[in-house]
């Protein structure tokens, strides 16, 4: 597929005042409003069952919120996900639900019964937090051994990037954020880095013969524009799989799907927009004209 040559290089103001308008929104939104953290990090209950009928499915639904201020429902198929988020994390909290349930409905089936404690939760924040670390660690190491400093460099400027700007998505969607939202936001770094690397590889092959791989814009533009066949496709069909699962992937995986749809999108922007053509800026004998 031959498309038409464009000047990324000419456009590289606007991504980079784009990045920075949606970075700087990102910071001031989690200090405001902060993350809707989930079960996993806040500690809670969370219970499925399967009820008999959906009249009495229905009729449990009504009396828990009565009893509950903190309850959230969602289905997964025939079956009822409870979370309660501000309840004692014991056994005796879990019976006492369960009783309540029972006395409306007694042949409800209970799937799965799960407490997370205050104590669990901060592990796994730390753990989440470490996890981020090492894989901008080790993904930074990769690119800095195949490559050089500077596609070093521009990558995790890019990652870093990327990873502030998904935190942002659930500062904004109020989507709950969770384990699997981590898992989400790691395989958009994924899928970015992958994205970068196949241009990182095209400049470098355009830039070889000069001298320390000395980049400028025409090596810029013409490196997207022989990749960009690749990159739309990859994206196209990428998109098209997150949508699907975004929409009819159950209340489950909505908040995970929903991540992964934007940071498909963001991440193949900002693959084009900001890991590439921050590289010239790293390189010294960068002169600031664009000439053939």
């Amino acid at each position: 597929m031959k498309l038409k040559f464009i000047d990324f290089f000419s456009y590289r103001k606007w991504g980079f005042f784009v990045s920075t308008i949606l970075t700087v929104a990102t910071i001031i939104g989690y200090y405001t409003f902060g993350l809707n953290l989930g079960i996993d990090f806040r500690g809670g209950i969370v219970i499925e069952v399967r009820p008999n009928n959906e009249v009495l499915a229905q009729k449990s639904k009504a009396t828990l919120l009565e009893r509950h201020n903190d309850i959230l429902f969602q289905s997964s198929g025939d079956n009822m996900i409870l979370r309660f988020q501000n309840a004692a994390n014991d056994t005796k909290a879990v019976d006492a639900i369960r009783a309540e349930i029972l006395a409306i409905d007694e042949e409800a089936q209970f799937i799965k019964v799960d407490y997370v404690g205050p104590k669990v939760s901060q592990d796994l924040i730390k753990k989440a937090v470490l996890c981020f670390f090492w894989t901008l660690f080790a993904v930074t190491l990769y690119i800095l051994l195949r490559f050089n400093w500077k596609f070093s460099l521009g990558a995790i400027l890019s990652l870093c990037h990327d990873l502030v700007v998904s935190i942002g998505f659930f500062v904004f969607t109020r989507y709950e954020f969770d384990l699997t939202s981590i898992a989400a936001i790691l395989t958009v770094i994924g899928y970015s880095v992958n994205d970068s690397v196949v241009i990182f590889d095209r400049i470098r092959e355009n830039a070889n013969g000069k001298q320390k791989y000395d980049i400028d814009a025409k090596t810029i533009n013409q490196s997207l524009n022989e990749t960009l066949s690749r990159t739309i496709m990859t994206f196209l069909t990428t998109f098209v799989a997150c949508v699907a699962l975004w929409l009819f992937g159950g209340d489950n995986l909505k908040s995970f799907s929903a991540v992964i749809t934007f940071g498909v999108a963001f991440g193949t922007y900002s693959s084009i927009f900001v890991s590439a053509n921050i590289l010239p800026y790293l390189n010294k004998k960068y002169e600031f004209k664009r000439d053939s």
